[in-house]
């Protein structure tokens, strides 16, 4: 199996999505300057792989897990430091 590195997803508005962004691979993946807009879930890491998603608007100033925010699920996801408006 091929393993997949250098993958960097930047600079999207991400709204009404289920889940805005689906990791699954065992490389490290870069999520940055997004604005995740009513995703019930922002990053889902669904392997055994890393996600380096700082930088990113959860949908609201408190970041991810907070009440009213778009969400991480899975292990392995940086999210802080966050932004703290869209832009």
């Amino acid at each position: 199996m091929a393993v997949i590195t250098g993958t960097v997803i930047a600079g999207n508005t991400i709204q009404q999505e289920t889940i805005g962004i689906a990791v699954k691979t065992n490389s490290l993946v870069e999520a940055h300057l997004n604005n995740f807009i009513n995703p019930l879930i922002g990053v889902d890491n669904i392997d055994g792989g890393s996600v380096d998603a700082t930088l990113n608007w959860w949908g609201c100033s408190r970041g991810p897990t907070a009440a009213g925010c778009a969400d991480v699920n899975g292990t392995n996801i940086l999210y802080t430091p966050f932004l703290t408006k869209p832009f």
